[in-house]
């Protein structure tokens, strides 16, 4: 028997994994019975957790990265239960979606050049912040070809709640450069503090 699959990492990933899939498959469940528009946010969403678990090695994404990374597709999926129509405390649902991802994925994204690239630390934060606004630029633009194939509607792949006009999309791509001036903030903080207690 492997004794690796033992290690707290490797449970932590598992047991993260499991839930967000369990949740997913009751959004899906709870969608396909209420709420229709937002099943294909659930399959893709299930997919792409296993997609991410057989990769997230790859990317160098650690155990305590890894179920927040996981978080990110369960916020955007409770709009199954109309969180962007609703907001929470007054904040509106696309806010804390678009902020979050863009703190977790540049957390992820600059870990990964730390560990891959022998390059300054400049030109990894430039690279950080190119490739996760390229993500939340490929987000965006899924969200308006789905609307001009399948009409206004709720999810990924439509315009609906949550969005907020004309200016939507660049309202959605400054809440990503605000999260990932968070996330990088984060990294270095964690880093200096790392330091302090080395010394």
């Amino acid at each position: 028997m492997n004794k690796k699959i033992f290690r707290i990492k490797n449970t932590i990933t598992i047991i993260s994994t499991s839930v967000a899939v369990i949740l997913l498959i009751y959004f899906a469940y709870y969608s396909k019975r209420f709420e229709s528009e937002w099943l294909s946010d659930n399959i893709v969403a299930i997919f792409v957790i296993f997609l991410f678990y057989f990769t997230h090695k790859k990317i160098e994404v650690t155990e305590v990265l890894y179920p927040f990374a996981l978080l990110i597709a369960i916020l955007h999926n409770l709009g199954t239960f109309g969180f962007y129509s609703k907001g929470i405390f007054g904040i509106e649902w696309d806010f804390v979606t678009h902020l979050y991802s863009g703190i977790i994925l540049s957390l992820i994204t600059y870990h990964c050049f730390h560990k891959k690239l022998k390059i300054k630390t400049l030109t990894k934060i430039t690279l950080t912040i190119f490739v996760v606004m390229g993500i939340g630029s490929i987000t965006e633009i899924m969200e308006v070809l789905g609307t001009f194939i399948f009409g206004p509607g709720e999810g990924f792949f439509q315009y609906g709640n949550g969005d907020l006009g004309l200016f939507d999309t660049q309202m959605d791509l400054i809440y990503n450069l605000l999260g990932i001036f968070v996330g990088l903030g984060i990294y270095f903080l964690n880093f200096a503090i790392k330091n302090i207690r080395k010394n």
